[in-house]
């Protein structure tokens, strides 16, 4: 429970913290991910972030060393 409102801050008040303008590239490593509409939460799910706009949820796949990662997984 302790991360999934850990990604809700991140993913709310991370984009508030870069200047505006700034189009950076984040991606979110969760555990765990839950979803409101239909009940569940997913696992291992990674959360790509652009600007403070959501791009793209997809599962786990390898990252290159150039992005981002704030890595939530454990």
């Amino acid at each position: 429970m302790t991360r999934v409102l850990v990604i809700f801050l991140l993913i709310f008040l991370y984009p508030h913290t870069k200047s505006i303008g700034q189009q950076s590239d984040v991606f979110i490593k969760a555990g765990l991910l839950y979803d409101s509409k239909s009940n569940q939460l997913f696992p291992n799910k990674i959360i790509h972030i652009q600007g403070s706009t959501i791009k793209s949820i997809t599962g786990f796949r390898k990252m290159g060393k150039s992005k981002k990662v704030i890595d939530l997984s454990d």
